[in-house]
């Protein structure tokens, strides 16, 4: 729904995955959700809080200064199991050889005082 409809904006980065439109558009990447995101009706309301300053001459260019609020908006982010695990041999590591170094000076210990 568009502010116009009397209703809140909707945020086009939260997509409902079930929803017909992440249906319609797999892969789903960044292009497709900017140009969903332009597709929205955004109304701009310009309020002068000064008068323009101008002499009416006819000029081939103008500058202009703009101030935009754009209020924060939180996006969530969900990383997929690959981009976990890429980094999990490191954590594996630092379990498994502590834990093999520990079993190995056990085993050493047993077979040298000959209680296996």
């Amino acid at each position: 729904r568009s502010e116009a409809a009397g209703g809140p904006a909707e945020n086009p980065f939260d997509v409902a995955w079930t929803s017909s439109w992440a249906l319609q558009n797999r892969p789903l990447t960044v292009r497709s959700i900017l140009d969903r995101y332009a597709s929205r009706n955004v109304t701009v309301q310009l309020d002068l809080l000064v008068p323009a300053v101008c002499d009416y001459a006819p000029r081939d260019h103008f500058s202009t200064q703009l101030v935009l609020h754009v209020p924060p908006q939180l996006i969530s982010y969900v990383p997929g199991a690959i981009e976990v695990l890429k980094l999990a041999w490191v954590q594996i590591l630092a379990f498994a050889f502590p834990t093999w170094l520990v079993l190995r000076a056990v085993q050493a210990f047993l077979y040298e005082m000959q209680i296996v």
